[in-house]
C-alpha cells in the first residue's frame, strides 16, 4: 500500500481514537489495514531485537516500516489536531457529532458483519457465528450502560493501566480505547494532556500504551488465524450495540432535525466509501 494511503487511514483512526465511542480499530478494519497492522505489532519484538544488536535494515524489515511510520505520523496527526478542536465541537454541535459518528460505528458493523457472514463456510459455522453475534451484541450493550467519573486529577499509576487498557481496546474493531478512558474515569485529564502536550500524564500513558502493544497483539492475531468469522461477527455486534451511547435524539428537546440526520447519512456514507475503495 503506497505511504500517503496508510498516512490517511492513520489520521482517521488518530482522530477516531480521541473521541468516545468510536474505535481505531474499525476504522483499520473497515479501510482494509487490520490484518496487517495486527501482525506488524506482533513483530515489533523481533525489530526490537534486530536494533539492539544495531541492524537497522532487518529492524525496519521487521517492523514493517513503510507501512507503520506513516501510519503512527497520520494518528498522531490526527490526534493532536482533533484534540483541539474536539472539545468546542461536542460543546457546540452536540447532536449532529453524536449523528456523525452513529453513520460510521453502524455502518462499520454491518460491514464487519457481512465479512464475517461470507467468511463462515457452511450452515454449521453460520450457527456459530450467528450465537457468538448474540453474545457480542449483549457486551456491547451492557458496555454502554457502564459509567465512571470524571478524575480532574487521575494517580499516573491509574493513566498508565488507562494506557494499556485503551490500546488493548484500540486493537479490536468496535471497542473504543477512549470509551474506557471515560469509564475509567481519566478521559477528560488525557485529552488535555494531549491538547496541552502535558508530558507528566502522557509519559505513564506512552509507557501503559508501549506494553499493550506487546502483549495484545498476539492474542488478536490467534483470534483472527482460529476463530476468524466468529471473532469478526462478535466485533460486529458490539459495534451495532454501541451505537446506543451514541443516540443523538435523546436528552435534548432541541435538537436540530435535518442537520443530525445529514451528520448520519455522512458518516455512513464515508464509511461505505472508504470500504468500497479498500476492497477495489
Amino acid at each position: 500500500m503506497i505511504p500517503w494511503a496508510v498516512l490517511l487511514r492513520g489520521v482517521a483512526m488518530g482522530i477516531a481514537e480521541i473521541v468516545p465511542g468510536v474505535s481505531g480499530g474499525t476504522i483499520a478494519f473497515v479501510t482494509g489495514i487490520y490484518d496487517e497492522l495486527m501482525r506488524t505489532l506482533v513483530g515489533l519484538s523481533s525489530a526490537a531485537a534486530s536494533l539492539a544488536k544495531l541492524e537497522w535494515r532487518e529492524a525496519w524489515r521487521k517492523a514493517n516500516g513503510g507501512f507503520l511510520l506513516p501510519l503512527v505520523i497520520g494518528m498522531s496527526v490526527g490526534a493532536l489536531l482533533f484534540a483541539q478542536v474536539f472539545a468546542v465541537l461536542i460543546a457546540r454541535y452536540p447532536a449532529p457529532v453524536a449523528g456523525f459518528f452513529l453513520g460510521v460505528i453502524a455502518m462499520s458493523g454491518l460491514i464487519v458483519a457481512r465479512t464475517a457472514w461470507r467468511d463462515a463456510a457452511d450452515t454449521r459455522a453460520r450457527s456459530a457465528v450467528s450465537a457468538i453475534g448474540v453474545v457480542g451484541v449483549v457486551a456491547g450493550w451492557a458496555l454502554t450502560l457502564v459509567t465512571g467519573p470524571n478524575n480532574a486529577d487521575p494517580s499516573l499509576l491509574l493513566v498508565g493501566v488507562g494506557g494499556f487498557i485503551a490500546i488493548s481496546a484500540w486493537m479490536v474493531p468496535g471497542v473504543s480505547g477512549s470509551m474506557l478512558l471515560l469509564l475509567l474515569g481519566v478521559y477528560p485529564a488525557v485529552l488535555d494532556a494531549v491538547a496541552g502536550f502535558d508530558f507528566v500524564i502522557l509519559l505513564p500513558l506512552v509507557i501503559g500504551m508501549t506494553a499493550g502493544l506487546i502483549v495484545a497483539p498476539r492474542f488478536f492475531v490467534h483470534l483472527l488465524d482460529r476463530f476468524r468469522a466468529m471473532f469478526l461477527m462478535f466485533l460486529a455486534a458490539v459495534m451495532l450495540a454501541s451505537t446506543h451511547a451514541l443516540n443523538p435524539f435523546s436528552g435534548a428537546a432541541d435538537v436540530p432535525l435535518l442537520a443530525t440526520l445529514a451528520t448520519i447519512v455522512v458518516g455512513a456514507s464515508l464509511v461505505f466509501w472508504g470500504a468500497r475503495s479498500a476492497a477495489s
